[in-house]
């Protein structure tokens, strides 16, 4: 069975046939008349990657247009591309290339920038979380809804936005990167005192997801948990995995040893797995 993808990402954006064409416009326009989205799910942070990209823009120019929607006082806001837009302006760029969205209102854009986002640089699990409380909250979007047009289960954004519950010392463990997500949807249903303590534990001791959820469910000294948890509960892995390569991952391990299965359903899937991977 193919797997489910994600929107339709540009394509949504940019119509194949004549008779969408008035919905683009297709132009180069000042960076000056530019400003990114107030609403942009993404943080962004100045990083090796962010200046590697300010680099090849500086060499190469920008080659991907940006995505903008035309607004009253003349000037475009960012649907999608502004970590683009923000290496033009590091690189000195004065025009950038635009495809001109016209959009109902400001939830389509929103929409338009998670799924970009989604699609294209993954975005942190907080990120995804603040994405998608907002589109539910702030926007009206149920559930149901929402986990159909993105391509997810239902149960993928309720459980991404209960990451927000957290407490804010873990939700800072977890936006650096120091504990992964799976890890911290096993601490949800405790109080925020041992949501810090087990998250100091996972971060000195390796604690697998496991082994958390059984010092949750036994106690955190509960030894006899930690002793026979097993060390090979790899679903993080898998997540983390199936996000870099675009494509479901199973991690198999059996005393210390085992096998990564990727999954592909033609050959452009896999080349584009060769690519990632090399």
């Amino acid at each position: 069975m193919a797997r489910t993808v994600l929107g339709r990402g540009l394509s949504a954006l940019i119509p194949n046939n004549k008779s969408e064409a008035p919905e683009i416009d297709i132009k180069q326009i000042s960076t000056g008349q530019i400003v990114p989205n107030p609403d942009q799910p993404r943080d962004f942070s100045v990083n090796q990657s962010f200046e590697e990209l300010v680099n090849s823009v500086k060499q190469c120019g920008i080659l991907q247009p940006l995505v903008v929607r035309e607004k009253d006082d003349n000037g475009f806001e960012i649907i999608a591309g502004e970590r683009r837009y923000r290496a033009a302006l590091e690189a000195g760029i004065d025009e950038l290339p635009v495809v001109v969205r016209r959009i109902k209102n400001q939830t389509e854009g929103f929409e338009l920038a998670l799924i970009e986002n989604i699609q294209r640089e993954d975005l942190s699990p907080l990120e995804e979380a603040r994405a998608y409380r907002h589109l539910l909250d702030d926007c009206k979007i149920s559930q149901d809804k929402l986990a159909k047009h993105l391509g997810k289960s239902r149960s993928h954004i309720a459980n991404t936005v209960r990451l927000l519950t957290l407490d804010e010392s873990v939700q800072d463990l977890l936006g650096h990167g120091s504990i992964s997500a799976s890890h911290a949807r096993a601490l949800i249903t405790l109080d925020p005192s041992k949501q810090r303590t087990l998250a100091k534990k996972i971060i000195e001791e390796g604690l697998s997801v496991r082994q958390i959820e059984n010092l949750s469910n036994n106690g955190e000294n509960g030894q006899k948990a930690k002793k026979h948890a097993k060390v090979d509960d790899f679903t993080f892995l898998e997540e983390e995995l199936g996000k870099s390569l675009e494509t479901k991952v199973k991690v198999r391990s059996r005393n210390s040893a085992g096998h990564i299965e990727i999954y592909f359903n033609n050959y452009k899937e896999l080349n584009k797995i060769k690519k990632k991977l090399l």
